[in-house]
């Protein structure tokens, strides 16, 4: 797995394997969602108040992969959910509260990248140069990142689907939010 660091906190990139039946019953479950969601909408199908994805039985295999990465850099597991964009759809700028990292995992893509937000661009004086960074949606591939981080995704142009599953970790010893600022304590502890 490869670790990167474009903002001071590090992100990780690897590619992932996703079996054809994996794929399917995210095709078709995703499928089943569809007709529930407005195709006029700029906002994706989602199954994010659904149901944890990962955990459906022909899921484990990915599960398992998404799982053991956590364990290498001290994650468990949260919440999962797949998303489909068809055209025109996009993802505003957002952030996941209440968890340590914060995961992608590109299913089928052809376009549409993710942006993440530079979380000091602007408002610190001599803060890097460049505000964002983007990174290309790879099929089979899963990008971990600090969940604080914010990050969008463009307006989706072409007719094929987008389709990813995306998921929050938990600091494994605590089950809570590591490193998160604890205000109002001088030394940081409980």
């Amino acid at each position: 797995m490869k670790k990167f660091n474009p903002f001071g906190d590090y992100f990780y990139k690897t590619k992932i394997e996703i079996l054809p039946q994996e794929k399917e019953q995210l095709r078709v479950f995703m499928d089943t969602l569809t007709p529930l969601f407005d195709p006029n909408k700029v906002a994706p199908v989602t199954s994010y108040t659904l149901q944890y994805i990962l955990n459906m039985p022909l899921m484990s295999n990915l599960k398992k992969q998404v799982e053991g990465y956590l364990d290498e850099i001290g994650c468990v597991l949260g919440n999962s959910w797949g998303q489909k964009y068809i055209k025109n759809q996009s993802h505003g700028i957002h952030t996941h509260c209440n968890s340590v990292y914060s995961g992608i995992i590109y299913v089928e893509v052809t376009d549409s990248p993710t942006f993440f937000l530079h979380p000091y661009a602007g408002n610190i004086p001599n803060s890097p140069k460049f505000t964002y960074l983007y990174q290309n949606a790879e099929p089979n591939t899963m990008i971990l990142f600090p969940s604080y981080t914010a990050h969008f995704v463009e307006k989706h142009t072409n007719n094929t689907e987008r389709i990813v599953i995306s998921f929050n970790a938990y600091d494994k010893v605590s089950g809570e939010t590591k490193g998160a600022p604890k205000i109002g304590l001088k030394d940081g502890k409980d």
